[in-house]
């Protein structure tokens, strides 16, 4: 509950076993029993079950189940008239699935995203500390359980800001190795994503403002090797990168 804001502990009482106010509790438990239908226990439906239960069946917390019951948006909320208090209320768990957080929400796993850019799960992680990548909550409509995942939407907006040396180097139809000796040769260093981040990732703006160069020690060293610059490559960087 206090990790979801439902409860806050009193100041100046220990961290280690927090203190709440009576008020505070009575006021969340009130809310509560407000949003719920008081029938014996008989009558209670044998699809719902007590909010703990529901938690682990749904893989979330309790206090995500709090926020529907406070919010009115699960229709059967019922409390056992015997046991008026937390531990008697019941909910539908099939009924409130659908509304928690990220149900259904489309995108990339991590570890997915990381070998679409071929880069390692550390430096993608790297990025969604830093917000370069945008993460979300997604709940498997058929699990139930629940992940980080980067919408499509937002990885074309890191891509626009962006460039993976494989996008690079499969534009050239070069090795990576290869394209990251050139772009080095050039003077342009990928970013900084700590030691463990390994994996290549460069700032578009900068291999634009670095094409003619890229072009060049591109074209000397396919020369060397007896190869022409792919068809397409333009002179342009915007035509390309």
């Amino acid at each position: 509950m206090v990790a979801d804001g439902l409860l806050a502990p009193q100041d100046g009482l220990g961290d280690i076993t927090p203190h709440f106010s009576r008020e505070s509790v009575e006021r969340l438990l009130n809310g509560l029993l407000r949003a719920a239908t008081s029938v014996p226990a008989t009558e209670i439906p044998t699809a719902s079950c007590d909010l703990q239960t529901a938690a682990r069946k749904l893989v979330c917390g309790a206090g995500e189940l709090v926020r529907l019951i406070l919010s009115r948006r699960l229709e059967t909320v019922h409390v056992d008239a015997a046991r008026r208090g937390y531990a008697g209320l019941r909910v539908d768990v099939e009924e409130a699935w659908p509304h928690l957080d990220g149900v259904g929400v489309e995108g990339f796993t991590r570890e997915a995203l990381a070998k679409r850019l071929a880069l390692t799960y550390a430096a993608i992680q790297v990025l969604v500390d830093r917000q370069d990548l945008i993460a979300v909550k997604s709940r498997s409509v058929h699990s139930r359980k629940a992940a980080l995942v980067i919408p499509a939407e937002a990885v074309d907006d890191f891509l626009k800001i962006y460039m993976p040396m494989r996008e690079l180097s499969d534009l050239f139809g070069v090795r990576a190795n290869t394209m990251a000796a050139i772009l080095k040769e050039v003077g342009l260093e990928p970013l900084d994503l700590g030691a463990d981040a390994a994996g290549r990732l460069h700032l578009r703006s900068e291999i634009r403002q670095g094409w003619p160069e890229i072009l060049r020690e591109t074209d000397f060293r396919l020369a060397l090797q007896g190869k022409t610059l792919p068809a397409g490559i333009s002179s342009c960087p915007d035509e390309n990168v």
